[in-house]
């Protein structure tokens, strides 16, 4: 969860759990001893689940941090200086690029991390005709297409195995949303994430995680033919040593 969602709540909306469901199921398929780093960690959920996949320390990185600590597995940072040079096998970036003035020299940095045709997964919030509220509030400075994603990839040291669109049914609740707002209609506070008020365990909750579980696995399949959905998901690979 970004920091700024955190609240006094800690429960989990399903677009967040289904999200870190579906990139940890593309990451399974990794060895035990990959290593990775989170970056944008947040509030460490994803980072903590992450810790599942691997026997070997995972590095969590987020400039919100006081200072650099180590937790158990996680090694906590304030920043990618603090991970040393080709130190990690795979890094996250989830909802983390649309928060940069300069999201190639974020892709170079940590480029600078992975080892020799390292793995990325990158994920951000699709189509800037959702701009809305939600955006301001989050502190966004774009939302991407696919084209300009691949663009952004592709100037940086790494290439795109797969890109695609995903989260359809949240998309069409956002452009409902966006749409009524821009007719002066009061949807609700900029972001619900951190509000959102069942249990992981609730029947709504399980509901809600399944079926967006199934949306993303569909849009996958579909690639970027399906041109829908609120996030984009990219896995790519460091093209140089």
């Amino acid at each position: 969860m970004d920091l700024r969602e955190r609240s006094a709540n800690s429960n989990r909306h399903p677009w967040e759990l289904s999200r870190a469901d579906r990139v940890l199921h593309l990451l399974a398929r990794n060895a035990r001893r990959t290593r990775y780093v989170d970056v944008g960690s947040g509030d460490l959920y994803f980072a903590r689940r992450l810790c599942a996949l691997t026997d070997t320390p995972v590095y969590a990185v987020d400039v919100n941090y006081g200072n650099r600590a180590v937790e158990g597995q996680l090694v906590i940072c304030t920043n990618l200086d603090q991970v040393p040079s080709g130190a990690v096998d795979c890094a996250v970036l989830m909802d983390v690029l649309e928060h940069v003035d300069d999201d190639v020299g974020l892709l170079d940095a940590v480029s600078r991390v992975l080892a020799p045709a390292g793995q990325l997964l990158i994920t951000v919030p699709a189509h800037a005709f959702l701009w809305s509220d939600n955006d301001v509030f989050l502190d966004h400075r774009r939302r991407y297409s696919h084209r300009q994603l691949r663009g952004v990839i592709r100037r940086s040291e790494f290439t795109v195995g797969e890109c695609f669109y995903f989260f359809f049914i949240p998309f069409l609740a956002r452009a409902f949303s966006v749409g009524l707002s821009r007719l002066g209609v009061r949807t609700g506070p900029p972001s619900t994430v951190g509000l959102w008020p069942f249990p992981s365990p609730h029947p709504i909750t399980r509901t809600l995680r399944a079926i967006l579980n199934g949306d993303f696995l569909l849009s996958r399949l579909l690639g970027a033919w399906s041109g829908c959905g609120l996030s984009i998901c990219a896995i790519c690979r460091r093209t140089s040593a």
